[in-house]
């Protein structure tokens, strides 16, 4: 299984690294397989999820490496049970992020930024 997790935290500003690596650990050792499956983005990249309306931005905090996304392995993210998201998205606030699952414009719950 590829897992691009380290490459990924690697990538984020320093602020919201150990955040991210709590999230991950902490679903790690409840048995859930999750991954970061994008973080700091150029805007090229940032562009084409804008044009095939993936987002709504073209200011996204992916764009300084403080915003990342999460994946569970064997899983398509809208195929997550709505309980797992929420608790999942409740425990990152508690670790002081944003929960892309709040967003007024763009359900986001595999999402979350400092």
């Amino acid at each position: 299984m590829y897992d691009p997790t380290l490459a990924h935290l690697a990538n984020l500003a320093p602020k919201i690294r150990t955040p991210a690596t709590y999230l991950i650990i902490a679903a790690r050792n409840v048995g859930i397989p999750l991954i970061v499956s994008s973080s700091r983005r150029s805007v090229w990249e940032q562009t084409k999820l804008v044009l095939s309306g993936r987002s709504r931005t073209l200011n996204s905090a992916h764009l300084r490496g403080q915003a990342f996304d999460v994946d569970v392995v064997g899983w398509k993210r809208e195929a997550l049970p709505t309980a797992f998201l929420s608790s999942l998205g409740e425990y990152g606030e508690g670790l002081g992020l944003t929960w892309g699952g709040r967003f007024r414009t763009l359900y986001d719950p595999g999402h979350f930024e400092l």
